[in-house]
């Protein structure tokens, strides 16, 4: 039953966390400077930041947890 519930999980992270790895290879900064004095664009941004940057490590811990697993 566990294992069951843990491929669905994996299933669902799946796809964001290659998404979130192909952007970080991407250079997607805008450079733009009406929209870097907007508020919401920079929460925006830092927010996508902090997601992008902890796909690696998360894939690296779901494939170590599944090479230990047994």
């Amino acid at each position: 039953m566990v294992d069951i519930q843990l491929s669905r999980i994996l299933n669902f992270l799946r796809f964001p966390l290659i998404v979130a790895v192909i952007f970080m290879h991407c250079d997607l900064r805008i450079n733009n400077p009406e929209l870097n004095n907007h508020t919401v664009f920079n929460v925006l941004m830092y927010v996508s930041f902090l997601f992008i940057t902890q796909a690696v490590p998360i894939f690296f811990f779901i494939s170590g947890y599944l090479f230990f697993k047994e």
